[in-house]
C-alpha cells in the first residue's frame, strides 16, 4: 500500500460550481488561466444554444471546479504540474512518462470526486 501524498492547506476555500464563482477563485489561485477560462465559457454557451442541452455547460463547470481544486491546494499543484511537464518531456516508452500519466490520472481523478461530493 502506498502512503497518501502529504496535502497542503488550501489558500482558498473550494468555490461553489458556478462561473463567476470559479473565475473569481481562479483569479485567486492560476489567474494566468482566466483567458482560456472565459474562451471555453463562451465555446460552452454556444454548443449549449446550439444543441438545446446544458450539457456543455456541466462539462465546462466541472472541468474548470476540478482545476480550480488542484490549484488551490500548493502541494497539488506543484505534483500535477511536475507530472505534465514529465509528461511533455519525456518519451512514451520511459517508465517514468507512465508514472507521470498515472499521477496526472489520479490527481484529475481525486479532484473531481471532491468537487463532485
Amino acid at each position: 500500500m502506498t502512503a497518501q501524498p502529504h496535502r497542503s492547506q488550501p489558500i482558498i476555500p473550494r468555490p461553489e460550481r458556478t462561473p463567476r464563482a470559479l473565475r473569481l477563485a481562479l483569479a485567486g489561485v492560476a489567474p494566468h488561466r482566466i483567458q482560456a477560462f472565459e474562451e471555453q465559457k463562451d465555446q460552452a454557451l454556444a454548443m449549449a444554444a446550439e444543441s438545446g442541452s446544458i450539457t456543455p455547460v456541466r462539462a465546462f463547470l466541472l472541468a474548470w471546479a476540478t482545476t480550480v481544486e488542484i490549484e488551490r491546494d500548493p502541494d497539488t499543484a506543484r505534483r500535477f504540474h511536475a507530472a505534465e511537464h514529465a509528461a511533455h518531456v519525456l518519451d512514451k516508452d520511459h517508465a517514468d512518462w507512465h508514472r507521470a500519466m498515472r499521477e496526472i490520472t489520479t490527481i484529475l481523478d481525486e479532484a473531481q470526486k471532491a468537487v463532485e461530493s
